[in-house]
């Protein structure tokens, strides 16, 4: 039995440094095949207060090739966004109570240097631990670059880009194919066609 959890994140950089704008999850028990998911916002503000570093390209990149239905989602959820640290707290439940009572608990993110080493380090800005151990942390890109052949589904209509909830939701479903068709995870039933 084994918990999944797929973590994103939307930042204003690619380094550790980056101020961390919004965070999404989808945790996925591979035993039972429940899932939940969550998001917080947090305040750019509030990132930037606590040492995080913006990025210039990374700005840039908001303002112009994100397009604009990225660009107004992350407006939007600035309205909607707290501090830092209850972000964070919001982060401690969630990942408690999806590990409450398992002993394998994986947080994939889509990079092995981003997602969970952004959120490491605005844990440690904090002066916090993240409510996993470093060898929980698992990279997605590079199980979906070990089976190129198994593709991610295609992306829901009402997908918005650059959400970290909606891009959390898509990942793991490609996760749970390529845990699946790898035969990766005992736990995993296999689909029957």
């Amino acid at each position: 039995m084994a918990i999944h959890i797929m973590l994103d994140l939307e930042t204003m950089g690619t380094r550790p440094s980056a101020p961390v704008l919004q965070i999404g999850m989808v945790a996925w028990d591979s035993a039972t095949g429940e899932a939940k998911e969550a998001r917080w916002n947090i305040l750019l503000a509030s990132a930037c207060a606590e040492g995080a570093i913006m990025e210039a390209r990374t700005t840039l990149w908001w303002l112009g090739a994100a397009g604009p239905s990225a660009q107004e989602a992350i407006l939007q959820a600035q309205t909607k966004a707290s501090p830092v640290s209850v972000a964070l707290d919001g982060v401690d439940r969630f990942v408690e109570q999806c590990a409450s009572l398992r002993t394998d608990l994986f947080v994939w993110g889509n990079s092995a240097m981003l997602d969970n080493a952004l959120l490491e380090e605005t844990y440690r800005r904090m002066g916090r631990e993240p409510p996993w151990g470093f060898r929980s942390n698992m990279c997605y890109r590079t199980l979906k670059n070990c089976f190129p052949g198994i593709k991610a589904p295609p992306a829901p209509a009402d997908a918005v880009y650059h959400d970290a909830l909606h891009d959390a939701r898509y990942q793991m479903e490609h996760l749970k194919l390529l845990l699946q068709r790898a035969q990766l995870d005992p736990a995993v039933v296999l689909p029957t066609r």
